[in-house]
């Protein structure tokens, strides 16, 4: 499987805009589209995981979302720092409203969107492995969810959607990068990029490297972390793909 490097969005590649789902807002934050540029061509997958709550909250819709990212990836791919793929979360456990309220395993801190990733890269051998460890009936309930009318996205679009794993089958996956060597040295190659503390706990839930940026909330957030909240405290997102790509080269000695 390919190198990823998970993104958040606001306050990580654009300024953070409360709510932001009107393109005229959009702008992207200086050095990021040279240290995307910089992972792409390293061989990365760039990937975002964004919290979308206003979605939940009624002040956009999805269609919005999808649109914004979309004219983003679109922004940065003029870069030479094309996203491959994008997840997001929908919902606020307390002030959304109607389906949107609700505690799910999407929204970070917690890692459901990265799972969603991995499982969209898997082989068929690893699908078929995970599917093998569940019951008949919830091997019969995460193919209906994994149909793919069930994204959530649009045909064409680059965000794909939110969780669509049963808990059932995500817990399935998280046992086989727990135990499998190809998964977890895929895993200690990937890395997660953000402004938040709840970037860096999702993306350790999920067994990646966390680098918080200045950026956006980032510099108020470092004030606030404790040791190991994150693995590296970065300028800016250059710095930040400097920072990996030196790390490893590293690695590369090394094995």
């Amino acid at each position: 499987m390919e190198k990823v490097v998970f993104l958040d969005r606001d306050g990580t590649i654009n300024e953070e805009v409360n709510y932001l789902h009107k393109r005229e807002d959009l702008r992207i934050l200086p050095a990021v589209t040279e240290g995307l540029r910089l992972l792409s061509e390293a061989g990365f997958l760039l990937i975002l995981i964004t919290n979308q709550a206003g979605i939940g909250r009624g002040y956009y819709s999805v269609r919005d979302c999808i649109e914004l990212n979309d004219f983003l990836a679109a922004e940065l791919q003029k870069g030479s720092a094309g996203l491959s793929a994008g997840y997001y979360c929908p919902h606020h456990p307390t002030h959304g409203i109607g389906e949107w309220k609700r505690a799910c395993l999407c929204r970070k801190p917690e890692a459901g969107l990265f799972y969603q990733a991995e499982w969209d890269m898997l082989s068929e051998k690893l699908r078929e492995d995970c599917l093998f460890g569940l019951s008949e009936r919830e091997r019969e309930e995460a193919e209906r969810e994994l149909l793919p009318d069930k994204g959530g996205g649009e045909s064409g679009s680059l965000l794909q959607s939110g969780l669509r794993l049963p808990e059932a089958l995500l817990s399935e996956l998280k046992k086989r990068n727990e135990t499998l060597s190809e998964l977890r040295s895929w895993l200690s190659h990937c890395y997660m990029i953000g402004d938040k503390l709840i970037d860096m706990e999702a993306g350790h839930r999920f067994g990646v490297c966390g680098i918080l940026l200045s950026t956006g909330y980032g510099a108020e957030e470092e004030k606030k972390a404790k040791p190991g909240d994150y693995d590296y405290f970065s300028k800016d997102m250059k710095e930040a793909a400097e920072w990996i790509l030196k790390r490893e080269r590293r690695d590369s000695l090394r094995s």
